[in-house]
């Protein structure tokens, strides 16, 4: 059977030779010794003579200079070394000069821009920035000061406007020279403040009349700085005091981080923020911090608030320390070592979200993109479970001024929430702001706890601050206090929105979140499929956990 197999008596299994072409070895070793080699077939050795060593080691030293050299040298390989000796010679590579070639058109691009900004605004405008810059002093006239010694001064926001700048400072010279030309006559400080507005306002979009602000000691959308009381006295309490503000309890350890050396509470930011939404109860709703935490762990529909109405809202607030949700390990493998403050911010009537990050470094940046894809998820899963559809958002770059301090990111954070309700650009905050803005803070907690927390809006009747005792109650959506008897709502298993909400919900077409379930079936058809979601959620949830990780 073998033998039939391979070796057929009508084929020539096994004997036939192949044709193949002759190696660099072949050849060499043919033309090298034709005399001992006996040739059977083109570029094929079959049988050798005696074995020389002498021979067989000239061969070999011949092989390593010159076998292969015609094979795989291309012929190309000569113009390809003059070039790369260019290339080193400039000391440059061609991703290098492209890069170069990038640059220089975009910073010749941002020029033209600046030429044009410059040619349509008005003398006026220039000779304004210019008057308000010229009675400022230089830090030359005011003595020389630390880096840390300006962002914590009352006279050194220009100083803070022109170190914000450094990275553009042949923009802020090409202005400069500009302004000299159409108006002479001011010193150096006062060309080099007005350049600085005036390139700020160009790269943020803001109007020069708002950036003006950014170089005053106090801005003016803000109420006039208590001066004559002192940040000491306000933060310190009595022993065993503590203050209630919007339902939150801060203590003497919460109120020392109102010091300027001290990274801000949590408590207190958060209470802040409550306390601003009162102040502006149909301007911003503010979502609780530890949000971040459940939605890192899938569970997007636990806290999605049924009871309130976003839309009756203009501004969705969500402060975020971004970090503090991963452990110190976690931290330190994705490159974000130190915790930040900063806030995503929902625009409710034209449906974008944005960030406000204080940071510039990629890593934040990274970080802050994965918080709005988690927002997204968020509303999402809101919008099936209370019906008012916000499942639809586009993002939107919000400029805010960048740190210098990591201790100043909460209150920086503040500030530019603060701002925004006020329908002021947050760029105008600096860290030169700092601190007053505690100061400001401080006084504004204590005056809330001696005005006993909360003050009923029930009408022109009732403008009374209330007694700790009063029975009380507060709206679910817009979070103001109310006696019952303003209210007129007696009954205390239904939830209770002001009239003015009332109103809100009505305009925005809005209804009932929570439905009542009249028997028990429906209960638990519900809960079902709260479970199947909750389920899809947390498996969603895990996926895009895993996604931002990677990123």
């Amino acid at each position: 059977n073998i033998l039939a197999t391979y070796h057929p008596p009508d084929k020539d299994y096994g004997h036939m030779k192949v044709e193949e072409p002759p190696t660099p070895y072949n050849r060499a070793a043919i033309s090298d010794s034709e005399d001992d080699v006996t040739q059977d077939r083109k570029g094929s050795i079959t049988s050798v003579g005696e074995l020389d060593p002498d021979q067989l080691a000239q061969r070999l030293e011949f092989s390593e200079a010159d076998i292969g050299k015609d094979y795989y040298q291309d012929e190309d390989d000569d113009d390809d070394d003059e070039e790369m000796k260019e290339d080193l010679e400039d000391g440059s590579t061609e991703e290098e000069n492209s890069d170069e070639e990038t640059f220089k058109s975009k910073h010749t691009q941002t020029l033209k821009d600046i030429e044009m900004f410059l040619s349509e605004l008005p003398q006026k405008s220039i000779s304004e920035v210019l008057h308000t810059t010229s009675v400022l002093e230089s830090p030359e006239k005011r003595g020389q000061i630390t880096t840390d010694e300006s962002l914590n001064g009352q006279n050194c926001a220009p100083d803070v406007l022109v170190q914000a700048c450094q990275d553009k400072v042949q923009y802020v010279d090409f202005i400069i020279e500009h302004i000299k030309r159409s108006c002479p006559g001011f010193d150096k400080y006062a060309y080099q403040v007005a350049a600085c507005i005036i390139c700020q306002a160009i790269h943020t979009h803001v109007s020069i009349s708002d950036m003006l602000q950014s170089i005053r000691a106090w801005p003016s959308h803000l109420p006039e700085l208590p001066s004559t009381r002192l940040l000491e006295t306000e933060i310190t309490l009595a022993a065993g005091q503590t203050l209630t503000v919007c339902g939150h309890k801060l203590n003497q350890f919460n109120m020392d981080t109102l010091k300027p050396d001290r990274e801000i509470s949590p408590k207190v930011l958060h209470a802040y923020l409550e306390l601003l939404a009162q102040k502006h109860s149909s301007k911003m709703f503010v979502i609780p911090f530890d949000v971040i935490l459940e939605w890192r762990d899938g569970r997007f529909s636990q806290n999605i608030f049924r009871k309130v109405h976003f839309k009756t809202f203009e501004f969705l607030v969500l402060p975020i320390h971004c970090g503090a949700e991963f452990s110190e390990m976690e931290r330190k493998s994705g490159d974000i070592v130190s915790p930040c403050w900063m806030a995503l911010v929902a625009d409710v009537r034209n449906r974008t979200v944005g960030m406000m990050n204080p940071r510039s470094e990629d890593k934040y940046i990274i970080a802050a993109n994965g918080y709005m894809l988690q927002w997204r998820r968020y509303m999402q899963i809101r919008s099936v479970h209370t019906g008012e559809m916000l499942s639809s958002w586009t993002t939107k770059q919000i400029e805010c001024s960048k740190l210098e301090k990591d201790l100043n990111s909460g209150t920086l954070l503040l500030m530019n929430v603060e701002a925004l309700v006020n329908d002021v650009p947050p760029v105008v905050m600096t860290e030169a702001h700092v601190t007053n803005y505690l100061l400001y803070i401080a006084v504004a907690l204590r005056d809330m706890d001696r005005e006993t927390t909360v003050l009923c809006v029930g009408g022109p009747e009732c403008q009374q601050l209330a007694a700790r005792d009063a029975d009380w109650l507060q709206c679910e959506n817009c979070r103001t206090w109310w006696h019952q008897a303003c209210a007129r709502h007696s009954d205390r298993t239904q939830p209770f929105y002001c009239s003015p909400c009332q109103q809100r919900i009505a305009i925005v077409g809005g209804k009932r979140v929570l439905m009542e379930c009249d028997d028990a079936e429906d209960e638990d058809e519900e809960e079902l499929q709260t479970d199947n979601d909750q389920k899809e959620t947390n498996k969603q949830g895990d996926e895009d956990h895993k996604v931002f990780q990677s990123e």
